[in-house]
């Protein structure tokens, strides 16, 4: 029996793949079944991280045409919600920049690439740490960091797609990218879009930050810094 079977009138937002319902304390996604998606890849990829920094899988179910999970609601709202309306403190990058990249750090080590880094991706918890989520586009990487790997379609969000996946390859490096991105709106409220416009809109930011993000932001994905390079070296 579907003990939520009356909460789908509301919908609380979407993804490309799926609705995402409000239940009380709780959000349900509801994904469809479909011969062409794997509908069980966020579940099955989560079944192998068991960390605070990443949003956990509470229950699922199914019925014929659905596949659900559920998960905690954060009331405090996703990144862009907190960027957007100016209640996040960004003065301390460095604090941003490791609360960004534990996560990563926890699911590269892992051997996984969550191929779809944005700010909406990022959930804010209670005591402000950020908790990342989606993993309905992630891949297993188990190859050396900068190896890539085919698909037969691009995958990722416009605005936070690395070059690499708009071809149809990925790499750990690939979410490197899409850390810049995330940086880059942050700390310029744009996307972005190329480095001139860009070198204009950082201008008045912290060196080592512009640096950073303008690493992040090679087209070349081998020439990006890795997420222990950020963590242990340049932070």
């Amino acid at each position: 029996m579907n003990k939520y079977k009356y909460i789908y009138k509301t919908l609380y937002t979407e993804t490309n793949f799926s609705k995402i319902y409000k239940y009380k304390d709780k959000i349900i996604k509801r994904i469809p079944k479909n011969n062409n998606y794997d509908y069980k890849n966020e579940y099955n990829i989560l079944k192998l991280i068991n960390d605070s920094n990443i949003i956990k899988i509470l229950e699922t179910y199914e019925d014929n045409k659905y596949f659900y999970t559920v998960m905690k609601y954060y009331e405090l709202g996703d990144l862009h919600y907190n960027i957007s309306n100016n209640t996040l403190n960004t003065k301390n990058y460095k604090s941003v920049v490791n609360k960004l990249i534990n996560p990563i750090n926890i699911i590269h080590k892992k051997n996984i690439v969550h191929m779809d880094l944005k700010l909406e991706n990022y959930l804010l918890n209670n005591n402000q740490n950020y908790l990342l989520f989606d993993f309905s586009l992630s891949k297993l990487h188990n190859k050396y960091y900068y190896d890539l790997i085919k698909t037969n379609y691009k995958i990722g969000t416009k605005y936070y797609i690395s070059p690499e996946a708009l071809d149809g390859y990925y790499c750990k490096s690939s979410d490197m990218y899409s850390l810049g991105c995330m940086l880059h709106v942050i700390y310029t409220n744009k996307y972005f879009d190329n480095i001139d416009l860009s070198k204009e809109l950082l201008k008045k930011t912290n060196n080592n930050l512009k640096n950073l993000i303008f690493d992040l932001l090679n087209d070349n994905y081998k020439l990006r810094p890795t997420v222990y390079d950020i963590k242990y070296s340049i932070l």
